[in-house]
């Protein structure tokens, strides 16, 4: 006779069941290093566009805040004016004259010298001054000129030769020449853009009847009757339009500014081409920092010009945010739909993988088994019925359960009494468990429910 010492405690007999050691859980089924690899993710990414800013406002600092002008007289009798942009040493070159420092001087004028920046040896320099009406005059096209000034012309008249009363001139004139300008874009673009696309879509409906109905259909034929009746009409209000940008032309055109460079090149200067003129050794700070604001300004809300050299970038701002928000618009609804999918699968009672899961390894199927040791995981614990019981929650017996107590007493109790090995070795079902319903729960003293007190 087997001692009763011997026999393995059975659940429900009364006797207190051994306590099950708890397993450890590792830090990788808990996903923490994820967790912590995905805020240091984002730290770095906080870091990195902070920095960016940080280096944008800086760099934006040093090239959009106004230089004051220098003249330098070399030693051969060349005169150069313009804003040193950069020092450096050049050492170990072959020109003697380029030893030793060196300065940068972007000295514009490049359609009268053809380059936009000229290096200056410290050796080569004779003398040096900052005059005191020296102009920087920002251009639509040819960049920047750097020239004193001469005169001030209207209507091809001097009405100013000193620099003060040349300034004053030039103070007075500007904004009137760039209203002007800005209508005459407003005609060429709008105006003028809708007269064609009436145009356009009236030769469209004649090709769109030709292409459907052949060319000598009626429907061809009263397309193109439309078509010359809508050229007839656009082509006054397209002379009208034509008659207002010449008007606008001329009264700009009569406004011009004289100019003479370091070398002494006289070059007039048409008031509409002017963008920003500016006398940079008069500055103070509130000049400068006004002139630093409006090129910000220039620089964020207006189009490129001079090849992309000068002006804004506007144009790749806008097209940055749109493209932005339209992934945004696609992509957070995915999201979305993934985490309510994820949160409705985990409101779901625990039943038998499907078969895409049946292919993972036995390793991670057992990892709600490993989870059930930390209850503050998991939104559900396992039915307490099968904790009593030592049975494992996808009905797989207990490795560390008896052998009378390791089955789902329900399927017939035994080592693995509910569970069958498939082909692949994988434990699993004999038959779908009972629902959680009282409807289909064994009575009470049933052979298959679990407070029937155990006969053995």
């Amino acid at each position: 006779m087997t001692s009763r010492s011997s026999t393995p405690d059975v659940p429900g007999s009364g006797r207190a069941d051994a306590p099950r050691r708890p397993r450890a859980v590792s830090l990788v089924a808990e996903s923490e290093p994820m967790v912590w690899l995905t805020g240091a993710g984002l730290a770095l990414a906080l870091f990195m566009i902070v920095l960016l800013l940080a280096l944008l406002t800086f760099e934006g600092m040093r090239s959009l805040w106004p230089r004051p002008l220098l003249l330098i007289e070399r030693a051969d009798g060349t005169r150069l004016m313009g804003e040193v942009t950069r020092h450096e040493t050049a050492s170990g070159r072959a020109d003697a004259d380029d030893t030793g420092r060196r300065r940068l001087l972007r000295t514009g004028n490049v359609e009268l010298t053809g380059e936009h920046y000229t290096w200056v040896p410290e050796s080569a320099v004779q003398r040096e001054e900052h005059p005191e009406w020296a102009l920087v005059v920002e251009r639509l096209a040819w960049g920047r000129f750097y020239g004193l000034p001469k005169a001030a012309r209207r209507d091809g008249k001097v009405i100013a030769e000193t620099p003060e009363a040349v300034w004053e001139a030039f103070r007075q004139a500007h904004p009137g020449v760039r209203r002007r300008w800005a209508e005459r874009q407003r005609l060429e673009t709008v105006e003028v853009g809708r007269v064609n696309r009436t145009l356009e879509e009236a030769r469209l409906r004649v090709r769109r009847a030709a292409l459907r109905d052949g060319p000598a259909a009626d429907s061809t034929r009263t397309a193109e009757a439309v078509l010359a009746a809508v050229e007839a009409a656009t082509a006054a209000t397209f002379a009208e339009l034509q008659a207002r940008i010449e008007a606008l032309n001329q009264a700009n055109a009569a406004h011009e500014l004289v100019l003479v460079t370091a070398d002494g090149t006289e070059r007039r200067l048409a008031l509409a081409d002017v963008v920003r003129a500016y006398p940079a050794n008069r500055l103070g700070w509130a000049g400068r920092l006004a002139v630093y604001l409006g090129r910000w300004r220039e620089f964020l809300f207006d189009n490129p010009r001079e090849a992309n050299s000068e002006g804004g970038v506007f144009p790749a701002i806008f097209g940055t945010v749109v493209m932005t928000l339209l992934m945004s618009v696609a992509v957070v609804p995915f999201g979305v739909a993934g985490g309510d999918h994820g949160a409705h699968l985990d409101q779901q009672p625990r039943r038998r993988p499907k078969h895409c899961l049946r292919c993972l390894r036995p390793g991670v199927l057992l990892l709600p088994d490993r989870r059930l040791d930390r209850p503050g995981v998991l939104q559900r614990a396992a039915p307490e019925s099968d904790l009593r019981q030592g049975r494992h929650p996808l009905g797989r017996p207990d490795p560390g359960a008896a052998d009378g107590a390791g089955g789902d007493r329900r399927h017939g109790g035994g080592p693995g009494g509910g569970a069958e090995l498939d082909a692949r070795g994988l434990l699993r079902l004999r038959r779908q468990q009972v629902a959680d319903d009282p409807a289909h729960r064994p009575a009470a003293g049933h052979a298959g429910h679990h407070d029937r007190d155990d006969p053995g």
